[in-house]
């Protein structure tokens, strides 16, 4: 996050400011792989507010249920995948 420091009658003071790349590791118990009102709002907050977002596939993965989950679909962010020390795929990412 960019801060900018302000002196003031002899203090410091810090005010953040917007941040402009956000990072999710959080999606659905069970994802589908449908569009959901998740990833729409991600897509409204991405567009509106000229944000980056990088959000996780997916860490659950149910049986051969290996869908991407939201917010993880929206159209305006970058889905991120897991791989392990060996550029494999990992057993728990959903992609």
């Amino acid at each position: 996050m960019q801060t900018r420091a302000t002196v003031s009658r002899g203090r410091i003071g810090v005010r953040f400011l917007q941040p402009h790349i956000i990072n999710l590791s959080f999606n659905d118990s069970n994802p589908t792989g449908d569009y959901s009102v998740a990833s729409a709002y991600v897509d409204y907050l991405a567009r509106v507010y000229n944000q980056i977002f990088i959000i996780s596939a997916g860490n659950v993965v149910n049986g051969n249920n290996y869908y991407v989950g939201n917010p993880g679909l929206a159209y305006n962010a970058a889905t991120i995948g897991a791989m392990d020390y060996e550029c494999e795929w990992c057993n728990f990412s959903c992609y």
